[in-house]
């Protein structure tokens, strides 16, 4: 075996060893090329040439099929491919093998390694942009004791200030104590709401509307309309409004979200006019099940005709899948968005940071919802955004919802500035003894129909207005047709506190 010389480059040498162990590692796992596939982790992420060249093989070797990567297998690919020559050079099986050994049973350690080897990937590309004062330490600035977030957060930052040192804008300055009276005028005139929720008028009142610099908190159970109730209630906003929003989602893809949207529009703004031409409502399993009749393609093809009508930029609205959801790139896809100009974000469905090591599950979530509440604050990141979050499934049966449903992690409301809660009516509550009474907006009394779905809406916590806790704010009722996506505001009701 040849000497194998490592570069004097800092930025090769001083991830060598987190290279070497993060491809042992993976050799001695080769599952773990699934969970780190080709967008996570490139070959060209890897620096030094010879562990660029067993993560290759190896990623070769996992594509067809090879589960083990034991001395025969790999000599007969190694042939195959005709890299003999580089095998030999690097020491061939006796050099992976022997970091195979090493790494055996420390397969917990790879997200370490993986989150190096990024980090000095990034490095490398920001030296090519800004040289070497990449390297440079300053008070402020070490990037060998920085995380990768870190240094990518404080390059970013130093591009927003020379935008601003370059801008129109100046830095404008108030005296706090000035001019007191105009803003009494100012909020006498303005009620301080935000962009209205879709079709929600009352809801929107309890909000206050969608503003920036304000995190939103709706939990519910597994499965019971968090990404429908987004749909109708926000996406249906933007539209109308014309307004910027990102979707971080990890959960449902962007189909899924496609088809919701294209029943959102065929049962509310179209409604009148489909009842009015065909006497019947669009049924949403044929978006399911394809091969349209005559009269749902032609619905289809009005709602697609009322998008153009309605939607300028195809832009408007981005979706973003996250498969491997960790906090950090939750962060990264809200500065990148933030820079391109969308102030308004919602996560769907936030949940603790898949690479939290040893960590609890719910005090890694925690900390999860205090970095997002950081970066919506006016003087970081000034967006709005509206998380979803599941229900502990122990409190299915709670009549009464607060805060604790969310269960371990119920900490999480410290750091937002609303939480909500959505349940179904129970079957209980809509009949005999347990029946709820909901009043109408006009004080009047709404009549329960067994066969109809009704969804209350708790608010535990409300920055900006009211709760059915402190305020004494009843419960808000809203029927519901999942069917057509509608979910009509009815009234509101009391619900006996079971939490306490």
């Amino acid at each position: 075996m040849e000497e194998i010389k490592i570069s004097d480059d800092v930025l090769y040498d001083d991830v060598y060893i987190s290279e070497s162990l993060l491809v042992g590692t993976m050799w001695g796992m080769p599952s773990l090329y699934a969970t780190y596939g080709v967008e996570k982790l490139h070959i060209d992420h890897i620096g030094n040439e010879i562990w660029k060249f067993y993560h290759g093989l190896g990623r070769h070797m996992f594509k067809r099929g090879i589960q083990v990567f034991d001395e025969i297998t790999v000599a007969k690919i190694v042939k195959d491919t005709n890299c003999q020559k580089k095998y030999k050079k690097y020491g061939g099986y006796e050099t992976i093998n022997e970091l195979m050994s090493v790494t055996k049973g420390l397969e917990e350690n790879i997200e370490l390694y993986f989150q190096e080897v990024k980090k000095y990937a990034l490095l490398r590309g920001l030296r090519e942009l800004f040289g070497d004062q990449v390297l440079e330490k300053t008070p402020k600035y070490n990037y060998k004791e920085m995380t990768r977030q870190e240094i990518d957060n404080y390059w970013t930052d130093k591009l927003a200030k020379l935008q601003m040192n370059v801008s129109d804008s100046q830095i404008k300055e108030y005296n706090l104590l000035s001019n007191i009276d105009k803003l009494i005028t100012k909020l006498d005139d303005d009620n301080n709401v935000g962009l209205p929720f879709y079709g929600l008028n009352h809801f929107t009142q309890i909000m206050n509307g969608w503003v920036k610099g304000v995190v939103y908190l709706l939990s519910a159970f597994s499965g019971m309309g968090k990404s429908s109730f987004v749909v109708y209630s926000i996406i249906m906003t933007f539209i109308k409004q014309k307004q910027k929003l990102v979707i971080i989602a990890n959960e449902m893809d962007i189909e899924a979200y496609q088809k919701l949207l294209l029943v959102t529009i065929m049962g509310n703004p179209l409604h009148e006019e489909f009842m009015e031409k065909y006497n019947k409502v669009f049924n949403r399993r044929s978006l399911d099940s394809g091969k349209f009749i005559e009269k749902d393609k032609a619905r289809i093809d009005r709602a697609l005709e009322w998008i153009k009508e309605n939607v300028e930029d195809e832009e408007l609205i981005k979706f973003i899948p996250i498969e491997h959801y960790t906090m950090q790139a939750v962060e990264q896809t809200l500065r990148f968005y933030k820079r391109k100009g969308y102030d308004f974000a919602v996560i769907d469905t936030c949940k603790p940071s898949e690479n939290r090591g040893n960590r609890e599950r719910w005090v890694q979530f925690v900390d999860d919802f205090e970095m997002i509440y950081k970066l919506s604050r006016k003087d970081n990141l000034d967006m709005g955004i509206f998380c979803t979050v599941q229900n502990a499934d122990s409190y299915i049966n709670a009549k009464f919802l607060d805060y604790t449903v969310i269960g371990d992690a119920k900490k999480i409301k410290n750091t937002v500035d609303l939480c909500c809660h959505l349940r179904p009516m129970h079957e209980s509550e809509k009949t005999g003894d347990n029946k709820l009474e909901i009043e109408s907006f006009e004080k009047k009394r709404v009549k329960i129909n067994p066969m109809k779905n009704y969804y209350l809406m708790f608010v535990s916590k409300n920055r900006r207005g009211l709760t059915n806790t402190s305020s004494n704010l009843p419960i808000l009722v809203l029927s519901v047709d999942l069917n057509t996506n509608s979910w009509k505001e009815i009234g509101w009701t009391t619900v006996v506190n079971d939490m306490q």
